[in-house]
C-alpha cells in the first residue's frame, strides 16, 4: 500500500501504547512475538481494528482486559484484510467506554 494511500481507522477504538516482544529464527527468516496495546475505547464498539501486515494471529492467544474487576474477554473471530492492512477482532459483548488492555500473540 503506497503511503498516500494510508487508510484511517474506525475512531471507535484508540491505540494509546505497545508493549513487543520480538523472536526471530534467524535461520527460518521468521519470527513471532507478543504485543500488549493499551487501548482507549471512546464508543460503544463489539470490534477493534488494528494496523497489521503479513501476521498470523493466533486467535486463541487474543485477550482483551477491559476492567480489573472482569476476566478477560477473547474475540470470536478475527478478520484480517491484506489490501487495507488491518486486523479486526469481533467480539460477542460491547466493550464500554474506557481504556483497555489487548494482547496478541503472532507470527
Amino acid at each position: 500500500m503506497d503511503a498516500m494511500e494510508r487508510v484511517s481507522l474506525p475512531k471507535t477504538v484508540r491505540p494509546i501504547r505497545y508493549i513487543l516482544t520480538l523472536r526471530p529464527d534467524l535461520k527460518a527468516f521468521t519470527f513471532a512475538g507478543k504485543a500488549e496495546i493499551e487501548i482507549e475505547i471512546l464508543e460503544l464498539t463489539q470490534d477493534i481494528t488494528l494496523n497489521a501486515t503479513d501476521l498470523l494471529i493466533r486467535l486463541h492467544q487474543v485477550k482483551l482486559k477491559v476492567s480489573e474487576r472482569l476476566h478477560p474477554l477473547s474475540p470470536k473471530s478475527v478478520t484480517l484484510n491484506q489490501e487495507m492492512e488491518t486486523a479486526t477482532f469481533h467480539l460477542t459483548k460491547v466493550l464500554p467506554v474506557g481504556k483497555a488492555i489487548l494482547s496478541i500473540a503472532f507470527s
